[in-house]
């Protein structure tokens, strides 16, 4: 599966790591963003050991459903080897994570360049 040609989804390879932004303009479309998690969660079962950062800067709202998306691609990316990172959460986000307790399961930082150096990758 070629994250790539996914229409909402903005994707970068930074050395073996792979960064994923939600489209331009602020995302509230519970369809669209369902549909980019899923992707997302295919692609992460097709690949073993993929190292994966989310950037969150475009999304300002999250479902259940689209909570259990995440929690669900973590799971597929541990039990492959891989790694998933957050990065550029908003105050909003940020809240309903701390809210579900999720601060204590998700890796979240303030930036890309932070992500990827957690990762052990420099971006050129």
């Amino acid at each position: 599966m070629d994250l790539a040609k996914e229409a909402d989804l903005q994707v970068k390879v930074v050395g073996d790591a792979t960064v994923v932004q939600f489209e331009s303009g602020l995302i509230r479309d519970e369809k669209k963003l369902y549909g980019a998690l899923e992707s997302l969660n295919r692609h992460a079962t097709s690949k073993s050991g993929l190292k994966l950062i989310l950037d969150l800067t475009n999304i300002e709202y999250f479902s259940s459903c689209g909570l259990g998306l995440l929690v669900s691609l973590l799971k597929k990316l541990r039990s492959g080897g891989g790694v998933l990172k957050f990065c550029c959460v908003s105050e909003k986000i940020s809240n309903l994570f701390k809210i579900m307790h999720l601060t204590t399961v998700f890796e979240i930082h303030e930036d890309q360049p932070t992500a990827l150096a957690e990762l052990g990758v420099v971006e050129a």
